[in-house]
């Protein structure tokens, strides 16, 4: 019992413990819309992002506006219209081992996700509609730190 709250502690006290939202901190839907433009001005920056952590490990990790739609990705039908439409909506985070092990322990809660914009991959659609410009665990914010949210 010991040596499992020990794992559960251990990237909380590494990663950090139940925080406020900052006061800079941008939501999912603003970073997404200004990924997704042109010509984004957060590329490159260093930002607090608050919102919704997903699953989190391998091939895919990624934070969402709300809780219902990080567990409609995790438990719909892919592929269907609701599904597509979460997926739109949500940022991808980049992969570090560290930084997954910490994050197993925080899916489906609120949370403050710190790292770089990278606005690379979420290119505005073209003529044709396709606007993919990455398939399996993008960096759409390389990550530096998470930390849940308080209550």
């Amino acid at each position: 019992m010991l040596r499992v709250a020990i794992l559960l502690c251990l990237p909380i006290a590494f990663w950090g413990c139940a925080v406020d939202v900052p006061v800079d901190a941008y939501s999912v839907g603003e970073v997404t819309q200004d990924i997704t433009s042109a010509d984004s001005k957060l590329h490159g920056k260093e930002i607090a992002v608050k919102g919704w952590l997903g699953q989190c490990g391998g091939l895919d990790c990624a934070i969402y506006p709300s809780l219902v739609d990080a567990k409609l990705v995790a438990e719909g039908e892919a592929e269907s219209e609701a599904w597509s439409a979460a997926m739109d909506r949500r940022l991808s985070i980049g992969g570090a081992d560290d930084f997954d092990r910490a994050a197993m322990l925080m899916q489906f809660s609120e949370v403050v996700l710190y790292g770089q914009v990278n606005a690379t991959h979420k290119k505005p659609p073209t003529e044709s509609g396709n606007d993919f410009g990455c398939w399996d665990r993008c960096d759409d914010i390389k990550p530096t730190s998470i930390e849940l949210l308080a209550f």
